[in-house]
């Protein structure tokens, strides 16, 4: 399994740099259009909290990913996309 300092520096490659004036300009319109788009495509078990649990699922998704592709224990990986998927299916 690799390190904790690898792992968090993988992580931390795959996140775009604050810096970047093109990226920051365009990011914010893609992230609010996942947003919006899932907010208003699932059927959310309660509606006032559509855009919260977009957030909340987008977000521990990216998460998750990062991390499942962090490893390199396909078995660890597998059990960080199992235990989100589950956790995310209640919202």
């Amino acid at each position: 399994m690799k390190t904790v300092a690898s792992t968090l520096g993988v992580a931390r490659s795959n996140l775009i740099e604050r810096r970047d004036k093109v990226i920051q300009a365009r990011g914010p319109y893609r992230v609010k259009h996942m947003i919006e788009g899932m907010a208003g495509r699932f059927q959310w078990k309660r509606k006032d909290a559509a855009r919260r649990n977009a957030i909340h699922l987008l977000s521990a998704a990216v998460g998750a990913l990062t991390l499942a592709r962090a490893v390199d224990d396909s078995r660890l990986s597998d059990e960080i996309l199992e235990c989100i998927r589950d956790d995310l299916a209640s919202l």
